[in-house]
């Protein structure tokens, strides 16, 4: 078999449709009898194609790679699910509730905090610890801290040094 886009044996056209003017044919390198070469066209091989369920080698890549996406995106939701119940279980297990409106409450009933307003990590106007210029307040009094002090108790002196 082989791709010709015009049909040179008798009788020139589709085997199928009978049309002599298409894209290409399909020379099946047949003869059928009281008909003469068998020739089928691109629409007609299409549609014998589809019947069989048939895709294009260039259409089956591109669904494989939309399935490999969708299967990516759906492991990633999986997880993602499976981290919030988790953290919702946490918070059951705590006492909290979450109302649709986005606040967790307590069993007590008093709102803790709205998760569509989250607080600043740093208050505004407050510095960071360790920001800012000057000594530290600590004294610097490490003398005789390597020193080991005998075990002997006749130079213990008592609790309060007598």
């Amino acid at each position: 078999m082989e791709i010709t886009f015009s049909p040179t044996a008798l009788p020139g056209s589709c085997f199928f449709c009978g049309s002599g003017n298409r894209e290409y044919y399909i020379d099946t390198n047949q003869t059928v009898e009281f008909h003469g070469a068998m020739y089928i066209c691109n629409i007609c091989v299409e549609g014998i194609a589809r019947l069989v369920n048939y895709l294009p080698p260039d259409e089956y890549k591109e669904l494989l790679a939309t399935k490999e996406h969708l299967e990516d995106t759906v492991y990633g939701l999986t997880k993602k699910l499976s981290t919030l119940e988790g953290v919702l279980r946490d918070l059951a297990n705590a006492g909290y509730t979450v109302h649709n409106d986005g606040s967790i409450v307590r069993s007590g009933g008093a709102v803790l905090e709205t998760l569509l307003e989250p607080e600043p990590a740093v208050p505004t106007g407050k510095r960071e610890l360790g920001e800012g210029e000057g000594a530290s307040s600590e004294s610097n009094d490490d003398e005789d801290v390597g020193e080991l002090h005998s075990d002997d108790s006749s130079d213990a002196t008592g609790l309060f040094g007598v």
